[in-house]
């Protein structure tokens, strides 16, 4: 040992995660999960505008009576998000089927926090007091993210 660092160990791991960054840029199966999200989301922005001033028509005109007023409030600000939801779930189902065990898990670690984000959301928006929404938010988000772990 040279000093504070034992430079042979340091130099080790350096030369490790080197080797493992080259690894996951030259992999194809990375390139193709970024360009799915970014299809996905690019559909799922496209799509979202028109449907948001549908659905916000539709909740003015009071044609839909069975929706909670603090979940309709919320359900506009939801459609990207849960477009974008829907199609990287049926990518990671297409990826499934025809890949490698395992091929899909940036797909899957993105799905898992957008949907965690989206069920908090959701949840907190039925929360009357602020306060205590932002809490709830905050926890389920919290959880979620640890459950990822």
């Amino acid at each position: 040992m040279n000093g504070v660092f034992d430079q042979a160990a340091l130099t080790a791991w350096i030369d490790g995660v080197i080797a493992w960054s080259r690894l996951q840029v030259a992999d194809p199966w990375v390139w193709a999960q970024l360009a799915i999200l970014l299809a996905a989301y690019g559909i799922a922005h496209l799509a979202a505008r028109p449907l948001r001033l549908r659905l916000e028509r539709r909740l003015q005109d009071r044609k839909v009576r069975f929706v909670p007023v603090r979940l309709a409030q919320a359900a506009p600000t939801l459609i990207r998000p849960v477009l974008f939801l829907a199609g990287v779930w049926l990518a990671i189902g297409v990826i499934v089927e025809v890949a490698e065990p395992g091929r899909g898990q940036l797909l899957r670690i993105l799905a898992s926090l957008v949907t965690a984000w989206v069920v908090s959301r959701l949840g907190s928006s039925l929360i009357r007091n602020a306060a205590a929404a932002t809490v709830q938010a905050a926890r389920a988000r919290t959880w979620a993210t640890a459950a990822l772990r």
